[in-house]
């Protein structure tokens, strides 16, 4: 599941309030032939850049607390959640520069995450999805 931040905060809140705590864990234990429950992981993707980036355009004071410092304060609440709850959390950061350029930094490392895991889990991430077999 992915979210926008600020806005999404309550439901990716939500899913990993779902998880629960995480369950005492034996280290040394064989987890390839394993299909237990998989537990969900926070990933922050970027953040909405420096509040002073003149690349983002004229914008109000207002706007700006809107803008990246409730972004950044979610994405803190999410973060302590997570570290609450026991599950990894980590953040990714896409470099300052064009909007253009921050959005397909974004979208490049999800596209490369999801055809990884997709490979890990062994399905076939240029197979048709369930929208491209409705042609």
């Amino acid at each position: 599941m992915s979210v926008s931040l600020p806005d999404g905060v309550g439901r990716a809140g939500s899913l990993l309030r779902g998880a629960g705590p995480v369950p005492v864990d034996d280290l040394f234990r064989d987890r390839v032939d394993e299909s237990g429950p998989r537990r969900p992981r926070l990933l922050v993707v970027g953040d909405d850049g420096s509040a002073d980036d003149m690349l983002l355009g004229d914008r109000s004071d207002a706007q700006i607390q809107l803008d990246e410092k409730a972004a950044r304060r979610a994405a803190g609440a999410l973060h302590e959640l997570a570290a609450e709850l026991g599950l990894r959390h980590s953040s990714v950061d896409v470099p300052n520069g064009d909007p253009l350029a921050r959005f397909a930094a974004a979208t490049a490392f999800g596209e490369f995450t999801a055809t990884y895991l997709a490979l890990g889990l062994g399905l076939d991430p240029g197979a048709p999805g369930p929208a491209e077999r409705a042609h």
